[in-house]
């Protein structure tokens, strides 16, 4: 499976039970940008990671991120913000998604 479809499907997992798409939980790429300014941000980062790494070994599923054991939740959530940063055309997709697609580009998996 790719990257993109790994991330897609952690995303459609993530948010799978919510009616609407727009709920005072939801996260577009334009909130956690703020909390990336904020540096509000490793907090979302460590939950998303868990969940990701949570999911991946629940579902048996090929992971598409592969950071080694010394990176730390501050390296991960750099990365995510700066790729927030120099993408802005692309802030309004899903939070997870976006970081989840900036994890794997940074810490692919061999």
């Amino acid at each position: 499976m790719t990257r993109y479809a790994v991330c897609l499907s952690i995303t459609a997992v993530l948010y799978a039970g919510g009616a609407s798409a727009k709920t005072d939980a939801f996260y577009d790429g334009n909130a956690l940008h703020k909390l990336c300014q904020q540096n509000n941000a490793t907090g979302y980062v460590i939950g998303l990671s868990d969940t990701y790494d949570s999911m991946s070994n629940m579902l048996k599923t090929k992971k598409s991120i592969c950071p080694s054991t010394k990176v730390t939740a501050g390296q991960m959530k750099d990365v995510i913000c700066l790729s927030l940063a120099q993408h802005p055309e692309t802030r309004h997709l899903t939070a997870a998604s976006l970081a989840m697609l900036a994890l794997s580009n940074a810490f692919p998996c061999n």
